[in-house]
């Protein structure tokens, strides 16, 4: 016989009060159905998130009676990857077929008691709106029907039936008009009150409403794209069957954020401490799961690039493209190149690096952030202020240290930073692997002033009978110590260079850069000094270009 059906939530009356129940209880238990056949509900009790995608298992156990039997479990969805990577184990029985019904199924028409719950309460305050503005509108009745009866004296007073009226009949009349215009309009006045006092609770039930549609919105699962797996399940005696389902989802996916908090003094260290901001959109509150964070990328290409044959060939060059172009158009034309797909930024040596928290996770789908911390090491650091004069009017706090960690430090797009438990900056932090030695900065220095002012440049024609181009320039660079502590500092500057005989370019600095060509960057100089409180030092930098007569300086 067929996995049984479930009657459909009723809004009204006797289905609302007596079937929603009896349904809720048949989707959070195991339900026995007549000749073998059984349905129970699937949750998610496990995921392991990748940068984009997870792997999702659910599991569940049930006693089952020797024999054949149809299990029909609900829940699962139906598109995509998660139906293309399937895979369903199962212990403690003999899977003889599998069917996969995703179009008309009860779970379109299942709702949990906790939506139920929100439904009630949001409809509820709906209710309670709407008996507020009856009130208000019922007080306003009353203050209308006082404005006509006002407006009736006004005209009982213009009649020309009084006009023939004894003095003392007319002024008995005027004092019953004056009278009842005044008690109607207290009446009407009154009523507008209380209508407006009514309608003063409305602000507070509006607010009211709005919090409990957003916790309807928080547990309004999309079921739309689920469907039913039944199981022909046969048992050579009755016992207990375990079954384990997996699958990849697209709708979730994680990203490292990592903060750094430096502490300075005699013995400076920088705390690193490793996070992740993981999301998921799946359609299903992950309640209580146990949860793994994994730099792997299952869903890219599992295969590496082809290379095709690469045809060269010469041609002569067309006399436009020489015309416009000039030298550009003797250029040889290079073959387009294949580039491979993009290679994950925290993409890390071997087959990646997992993370295992050790308390179950509830990541709600849709409608919120999760921040998790991952892990925390700490790194002994060289704390020393540095600048680059051209563009800096301050030093930076730097630190150097080495990731000694045993494991890569994955980048992150954002990240704070802290001195001494101060935070000071938000920055993004680079992938940092094992082994490799690092500078970060850690905020600026105000009273460490760096001012580079150009005092000389020239340009002109030398020489008497060959004639060239030059160009003179001197810098003086300053460097001041307002702070109260000694700082080491680094003060970086640069000065051009030539790759071309003609173009001859030489320098000098007072006093000499203790480093040149920093990092294997031509030109680029640094000075190292250890500037006490109140202290200052000048950097003098003259550098002269010469080249050909009827060349441009570029």
């Amino acid at each position: 016989m067929p996995a049984c059906r479930y009657p459909i939530a009723s809004d009204q009356g006797f289905l609302m009060r007596f079937f929603v129940p009896f349904v809720v209880a048949l989707f959070s238990t195991v339900t026995p159905g007549l000749a073998g056949s059984y349905s129970t509900e699937t949750t998610v009790t496990a995921a392991t998130v990748f940068p984009q995608g997870a792997a999702v298992r659910r599991q569940l156990s049930m006693e089952l009676p020797a024999g054949r039997h149809d299990l029909t479990l609900l829940g699962i969805p139906v598109d995509g990857p998660e139906l293309e990577t399937l895979d369903i184990q199962v212990a403690g029985a003999r899977v003889l077929a599998r069917k996969f019904r995703h179009s008309d199924v009860p779970w379109h028409d299942y709702r949990s008691a906790a939506y139920l719950a929100a439904r009630e309460r949001v409809r509820a305050v709906e209710q309670q709106i709407l008996a507020v503005r009856d009130a208000a509108e019922t007080a306003r009745l009353r203050a209308r029907a006082a404005d006509q009866a006002s407006g009736f004296l006004a005209r009982l007073g213009e009649n020309e039936g009084l006009a023939g009226a004894e003095p003392e009949t007319l002024r008995a009349i005027t004092r019953m008009i004056a009278e009842e215009a005044l008690t109607s309009a207290r009446a009407a006045q009154d009523a507008e009150i209380e209508a407006r006092g009514i309608e003063r609770k409305l602000t507070a039930l509006e607010e009211e409403l709005q919090a409990a549609m957003q916790d309807l919105a928080a547990v309004s699962g999309a079921t739309e794209d689920r469907g039913v797996l039944t199981l022909d399940l046969e048992l050579e005696a009755e016992g207990t069957v375990e079954i384990d389902i997996g699958y990849l989802t697209l709708e979730a996916g994680w990203q490292p954020v990592t903060d750094l908090y430096l502490t300075t003094g005699a013995s400076p260290q920088v705390d690193i401490r490793l996070g992740a901001r993981v999301t998921q959109d799946t359609g299903d509150d992950w309640s209580e799961i146990a949860l793994s964070i994994s730099t792997l990328r299952p869903m890219d290409r599992a295969s590496p690039s082809t290379l095709w044959p690469l045809l060269r060939r010469i041609v002569e060059p067309e006399r436009e493209e020489r015309m416009f172009k000039g030298a550009m158009a003797e250029a040889v034309v290079e073959a387009p190149v294949i580039v491979d797909e993009f290679q994950p930024a925290y993409d890390v040596p071997g087959t990646g690096q997992t993370y295992t928290l050790s308390a179950p996770v509830t990541l709600i789908s849709g409608v919120e952030d999760t921040f998790l911390e991952i892990g925390r090491v700490s790194e002994a650091a060289e704390v020393f202020a540095q600048a680059a004069a051209q563009h800096d009017s301050h030093a930076f706090r730097m630190a150097r240290f080495r990731n000694s960690t045993g494991r890569t430090i994955l980048p992150s797009d954002s990240g704070r930073r802290f001195v001494d438990g101060v935070m000071v900056a938000l920055e993004a932090t680079p992938q940092i692997v094992e082994g490799e030695e690092v500078t970060l900065g850690f905020g600026p220095i105000y009273g460490l002033t760096v001012e580079r002012a150009v005092l000389n440049r020239s340009t002109g024609d030398t020489g008497i009978i060959t004639r060239s181009n030059a160009q003179n320039e001197r810098v003086e660079i300053a460097v001041r110590n307002l702070t109260g502590e000694s700082w080491p500092l680094r003060v970086f500057d640069q000065v051009p260079y030539s790759e071309q005989e003609d173009l001859v370019i030489d320098w000098t600095a007072t006093p000499k850069p203790d480093e040149q060509d920093v990092d294997r960057l031509r030109g680029i100089l640094a000075w190292k000094m250890e500037l006490a409180p109140e202290a200052e030092r000048i950097i003098r930098l003259d550098t002269a270009i010469n080249w050909p007569e009827g060349m441009e300086l570029r």
